[in-house]
């Protein structure tokens, strides 16, 4: 077969080819061509502007939805609580399930005006923030969009000002607390010494200080461990400096042993025993010098037992006084570390004056060395004596039998160990200073500055306020309300992002609150409201209890905190009111000789000083007066003696200073911000009831949501998807 050869066209390029049959079949197949590409071309345009106008038509479909679901979003949270808006400025929007019905019905009339070929499918709100949700960061946000940033620029200085030093005050309370509070280890120290100035010295004792009556000690009327001497009976060998104390033991029933006249006497009868000729009286014991020999016998086994007894119990004080001295040295090695930590906020001069007092505190608890005794060499002398005690008592159990003239030689030799170890018993190391006790009167230690403190702290309010029947009774009994939110109600806390936000929150609830002092007459006295469900609203957001009274006076407990640690930096920078302070711990706790107890007392005795001014203070401020934030010599009222004679009558007026109000500011300043932003919700809801709306709960209500809205049109099956969202929030 021939083989077909396929050619390309070939353009005719003279007349006589264009004339031939195969340049004509070329011609049309040409043209064939053109027409199917001028087809595919325009079949391409005509897609790609219908694509167009579909695109547009949908795009403006798509923008219609969108602007539906905005319309419709809007409309629903248009239908805000109007009295919480009048009231305060916040727009919440109530029942959540109902809105979403309100929403979907909103969005199917908004679309049926555009288009009837579009129609909702399916709506689902997956995130509602209700007005509690983080404990009401909401509400919290929109407080501070109502504020206005930038209006109070001159109130934000001023109270950062007053943030500083309430932090300074908080500092100072904080670690002068913690330096009274070494007191009660110390004390343990001081007790275990007084009970060893009991068991060894035979005097009476408290955990005060030693029992004094009519100017003389008294006895602690039971054997003690200085009471044998091998020897004169003597002051010095007693080791006793106190002509009061050696008078004492030595006039009564438990007066000082001559322990060497009662081994001297029972020599004497081995020797006169001898001489006797009466043998039946010597077979037989019957004899006075087996008698006296026996009465000597019995004294010194009392003395041992008793001595070895009181010992006993002396080093037990001992021990506990050394478990004591641990817990001391671990509290002020803590001490050290917080003193450190709040050095910036005590500032250099308040930071010194605790550093030296500190310095002599930790030196005083580690030294064993006190004015009234050296425990040290007291439980040496006690264990080098009680081993003495030990080989006389072994001894002395040899001879116990009745003295007859065949057990003289033996009775002789045990005789011998015994005077050797009794003759070793020395009071030398067993002493102590009286110097620092005041024989005059009974020492109460620091008892009365402690009772002083507790009075103050449990009748504080009646000190406050002359006449407590002018408080408010009123009270609530809601069980549901803001502040009672806890755990998944409220998730996660609100988080400060600049304290100016917090100055102005808290400047929104003085404004749209009323507190104690509003209630507060001319002639500074407090008077009753017929209306609200409470008075002390600002108290209420601070404290969250159930009554104005509870509040008020939980209020005024925390705002004599900040006067008292403002007050104690004032006096411990006053070197005279300083020295007064030390000077009366030294008059009732300087017996021990520990400077450390001594400085711990002074800061008790300084911390009720400083408290006793606050309560002063907080009298001022609940009559209406002002009180300087920073106390110096000439604004301080309370003397040391009126704090002792419990006399806080205010003798001084400043019209200068802060008033009520500017510290219920400083304690709202340092409240943790998501529990106050709950007690302000909880205060909203008070007042949103007493304007009718019995069943108002933020609980119920919502300031934002976010959701997905379906949408299908008519003539597709397949469904557009639009995210759909509001808030009253910023």
């Amino acid at each position: 077969m021939k083989q077909r050869i396929f050619k390309p066209y070939q353009i005719c390029d003279n007349r006589k080819d264009r004339n031939s049959g195969s340049c004509k079949a070329t011609k049309k197949t040409l043209t064939a061509q053109i027409t199917i590409l001028a087809s595919i071309s325009i079949t391409i345009v005509l897609s790609l502007l219908i694509t167009l106008v579909r695109s547009a038509a949908d795009s403006r479909l798509n923008t219609q939805i969108k602007q539906a679901c905005i319309l419709s979003a809007e409309s629903v949270f248009a239908a805000y609580h109007n009295d919480c808006l009048e009231e305060f400025g916040i727009f919440l929007l109530k029942d959540a399930s109902k809105n979403e019905a309100k929403l979907s019905k909103y969005i199917n009339t908004n679309l049926s005006d555009v288009s009837s070929k579009v129609y909702l499918d399916g709506l689902n709100i997956t995130d509602y923030q209700y007005a509690t949700s983080n404990c009401g960061e909401g509400v919290y946000e929109e407080i501070l969009s109502y504020m206005k940033y930038g209006i109070y620029s001159d109130l934000v200085d001023s109270f950062k000002n007053s943030e500083e030093e309430v932090k300074r005050a908080e500092a100072t309370k904080e670690i002068s607390e913690d330096m009274a509070g070494l007191e009660e280890d110390l004390v343990e120290l001081d007790v275990n010494v007084l009970r060893l100035l009991e068991v060894v010295e035979g005097i009476d004792t408290t955990d005060d200080g030693v029992v004094i009556k009519n100017g003389k000690p008294q006895l602690a009327k039971k054997s003690y461990a200085k009471r044998g001497i091998y020897g004169e009976i003597s002051m010095s060998n007693a080791n006793i400096d106190n002509d009061k104390v050696y008078k004492l033991l030595n006039s009564s029933d438990y007066a000082y042993i001559n322990l060497e006249e009662i081994v001297d006497d029972m020599y004497i009868c081995l020797e006169e025993l001898e001489l006797i000729t009466d043998e039946e009286s010597n077979a037989n014991g019957n004899n006075s010098y087996a008698n006296i020999f026996k009465r000597d016998y019995d004294k010194l086994e009392e003395y041992i037992t008793d001595t070895k007894k009181a010992n006993e119990e002396a080093m037990g004080y001992i021990k506990a006084y050394y478990s004591s001295q641990d817990t001391a040295s671990k509290s002020v090695d803590d001490l050290t570390t917080k003193l450190s930590n709040n050095k910036e906020s005590l500032g250099q001069e308040l930071y010194d004056s605790f550093a030296g007092d500190y310095e002599e505190i930790k030196n005083g608890v580690k030294n064993n060395e006190r004015k009234l005794c050296n425990v040290d060499l007291i439980k040496e002398a006690i264990t080098s004596n009680n081993l003495y005690l030990n080989n006389a008592e072994d001894k002395l159990s040899c001879i116990k039998e009745t003295l007859t003239k065949d057990k003289i030689t033996e009775y002789k030799s045990s005789l011998d160990s015994i005077k050797s170890n009794l003759s070793k018993i020395s009071n030398k190391n067993l002493k102590f200073d009286y110097s620092q006790i005041d024989f005059s009167s009974s020492s109460s230690g620091l008892s009365k500055i402690k009772k002083i403190i507790s009075t103050l702290q449990e009748g504080y309010l009646g000190l406050i306020i002359d006449d407590v029947s002018t408080i408010s009774d009123k009270s609530i009994n809601y069980k549901d309300l803001a502040n009672s939110l806890s755990g998944d109600e409220i998730k996660t806390e609100i988080s400060l992002k600049d304290t100016k936000d917090n100055i102005f929150y808290n400047e929104y609830l003085t404004m749209h609150f009323k507190d104690a002092a509003d209630f507060l007459d001319e002639d500074g006295k407090l008077k009753k409201s017929d209306t609200g469900q409470l008075d002390y609203m600002i108290e209420f957001i601070l404290c969250g209890n159930s009554s104005d009274k509870e509040n008020l006076s939980k209020t005024l407990f925390e705002m004599s905190g900040i006067r008292e640690g403002m007050n104690l930096a004032y006096l411990l920078t006053d070197s005279t009111k300083k020295a007064e302070a030390y000077t009366l711990a030294l008059s009732l706790v300087g017996f021990t000789g520990c400077e450390a107890a001594v400085r711990a007392g002074q800061y008790l005795i300084l911390s009720a000083w400083a408290y006793g001014e606050s309560i002063m203070d907080l009298r001022t401020l609940m009559k209406g007066g002002k009180v300087p934030l920073v106390k110096t010599k000439d604004n301080w009222q309370l003397s040391l003696t009126n704090l002792l004679d419990s006399n806080f009558t205010n003798n001084k007026n400043d019209d200068k200073g802060l008033a009520y109000e500017d510290y219920l500011r400083m304690l709202l300043l340092v409240k943790n911000l998501s529990k106050k932003n709950l007690g302000t919700m909880a205060a909203m809801e008070l007042q949103m009831i007493d304007m009718g709306h019995t069943d108002f709960r933020m609980k119920n209500y919502i300031v934002s949501f976010k959701g997905e809205a379906s949408f299908k049109k008519s003539s597709k099956t397949s469904s557009y998807k639009q995210e759909i969202s509001y808030s009253y929030i910023n």
